[in-house]
């Protein structure tokens, strides 16, 4: 018979085994490709590249050196992406994610909820802006006649779907 303090050791060891595994050996080319995926269902001229995609603690992931390109244009690059679920969420038929992005030297800070399990039911995207430079972001950039500075504060609610549109 076992005792408890053995069982306790190879639940122990199964979970920190677990943990290493999927660090060492996550798949993060996989990830990426799912990403970008999940992006071409909102919109099919969007492509996400980074660096390196990590998985996270709590769970969700963790992407550096972000670059997201429309029509392989730059629009926006984030030193540093966090992806995380809400636990509770994964249960029901709406998801919940919350994120928070390094976004041109300021900060972004958000949620994304969806109605169903393809991107384009994606019910609304809040999020907070804080000290975002206009002046690192490409997809403000375009026309080189207009130049646009300063810092950028505020919140942001997109609402509806891309079928709906």
């Amino acid at each position: 018979m076992l005792s408890i303090k053995a069982i306790f050791g190879y639940v122990i060891y199964a979970l920190l085994a677990s943990g290493v595994c999927l660090f060492v050996l996550f798949p993060e080319q996989s990830v990426n490709d799912y990403l970008n995926w999940r992006l071409a269902e909102i919109d099919s001229s969007l492509r996400l590249t980074a660096e390196a995609i990590r998985p996270s603690f709590p769970p969700g992931l963790k992407l550096s050196g972000a670059n997201l390109h429309r029509d392989n244009i730059l629009q926006a690059h984030f030193e540093n992406i966090l992806l995380s679920p809400e636990l509770k969420s994964l249960m029901n038929s709406e998801k919940r994610m919350r994120f928070r992005a390094d976004l041109a030297g300021g900060r972004a800070d958000g949620r994304a909820i969806f109605n169903g399990l393809a991107p384009a039911e994606l019910a609304n995207i809040e999020a907070s802006l804080s000290r975002v430079s206009l002046e690192q972001i490409g997809a403000l950039q375009v026309d080189e006649r207009y130049r646009l500075s300063g810092l950028l504060e505020g919140q942001i609610r997109y609402e509806g779907s891309r079928a709906g549109n």
